[in-house]
């Protein structure tokens, strides 16, 4: 748990209101005054129960110091924002406060995020060699579960996502994402038995 001065404003997150202004990025706004949030936003990870985020916001927008728990003492994460974008050191914990993760990203043109640097862990202590990003933002990352097992890959290419694969828990791979301009363009369902790939857009067989 994270406790803040009394002149700081916090609320749980799905209090804060969505501005219908047509401005990039959209604004959060103060429920109480339908004006862009400042303060701090309280989110529990939907799945995860005994997780806490605190998102600091700034005008509406993400900005500041966020902080996750596991559970009331343990930090789960460290994330740096500006502007609703990842900026500067972003470090993730194992429960044990070995880390887990550690990137850091620019913002500096105000419209995209890049990852500049990439270190992982697939356990305590235990680096992954795979996980690395180039000078031109060109890179793999691998994410494991608590058990270290391989969770999925994320490909990015010129700082942009490229392709995400997802595993079950016996290393098989489930889905196949692509992407655009790091959105999602096309999933592919990976049928375990037989291998076969289904475009989940048109359910076509390959």
């Amino acid at each position: 748990m994270r406790y803040y001065p009394a002149s700081v404003k916090v609320l749980p997150q799905g209090k804060l209101r969505v501005s219908c202004e047509d401005v990039r990025p959209i604004p959060m706004l103060d429920p109480d005054t339908m004006k862009p949030f400042n303060g701090v936003a309280v989110s529990d990870l939907e799945g995860w129960t005994d997780m806490a985020f605190y998102l600091p916001f700034k005008d509406g927008l993400r900005d500041g110091v966020e902080w996750g728990y596991y559970g009331d003492t343990t930090v789960y994460r460290e994330k740096h924002w500006r502007k609703n974008l990842s900026d500067g050191p972003c470090t993730t914990y194992f429960s044990d406060g070995s880390p887990c993760r550690k990137a850091f990203y620019d913002s500096q043109d105000s419209i995209t995020s890049r990852l500049l640097s990439l270190e992982v862990w697939s356990q305590p202590g235990v680096k992954c060699p795979h996980s690395i990003i180039d000078e031109n933002g060109t890179g793999e990352e691998r994410h494991y579960s608590n058990d270290g097992i391989l969770d999925h890959i994320i490909h990015y290419v010129r700082y942009k996502f490229q392709t995400e694969i997802i595993f079950d828990e016996n290393s098989r791979v489930l889905q196949i994402i692509s992407y655009e301009g790091n959105r999602k363009r096309r999933t592919y369902e990976v049928d375990p038995s037989s291998c076969q790939l289904t475009d989940s857009d048109d359910e076509t067989p390959f």
